[in-house]
């Protein structure tokens, strides 16, 4: 990215946040903000677009592609989950490619990069005692987030980008 890797995260999640917040259930302020802040969205995954290598162009677009097939097959067509107007709301598939694009602007950051190991380990450490606590002590057990920290152990073990796994804990945690 041409800005700062922590900025640019920063930015991005700042708005994610924003739009969480504006879109929250006790902010009943309808569909159409949900779905202004879906436009607002797209045009700041555009612009974080401009700004980044065609590889992280593509890898980005080809994330949002697959996370908005999974959402549309979970949320409206499983029911699996259910957003608050029965829809996926239209922020979320370009706020999968800002995730996507924090996460690699975070681990790609001159602290990441020159402490890998110890943010794999601090990973692995506070996911797995986070994956266990929902497992066993939490007031509802989650199977399925002990299941994602299994696939996140795999891809930080013996995936090729281990640096943006790690700034996508942070960021999806954060989150």
């Amino acid at each position: 990215m041409r800005t700062s890797g922590t900025l640019a995260t920063l930015v991005m999640m700042g708005w994610l946040s924003v739009v969480l917040w504006l879109d929250r259930p006790a902010g009943e302020h309808g569909i159409w903000l949900q779905r202004g802040l879906g436009v607002l969205t797209w045009l700041l995954l555009v612009e974080a677009l401009r700004r980044v290598t065609p590889t992280v162009r593509v890898q980005t677009l080809v994330v949002v592609a697959f996370a908005t097939v999974v959402e549309y097959l979970f949320s409206p067509t499983l029911e699996v989950y259910l957003y608050r107007f029965d829809n996926v709301p239209a922020y979320v598939p370009p706020g999968h490619g800002l995730v996507y694009l924090s996460a690699y602007a975070l681990g790609h950051t001159r602290l990441v990069r020159r402490h890998l190991r110890a943010c794999v380990a601090g990973v692995l450490v506070v996911g797995g005692a986070w994956a266990l606590h929902g497992l066993y002590l939490a007031e509802r057990p989650d199977g399925l987030g002990a299941f994602w920290f299994a696939c996140l152990v795999g891809f930080l073990l013996w995936g090729p980008s281990r640096p943006v796994y790690v700034g996508a804990f942070v960021v999806v945690s954060y989150l």
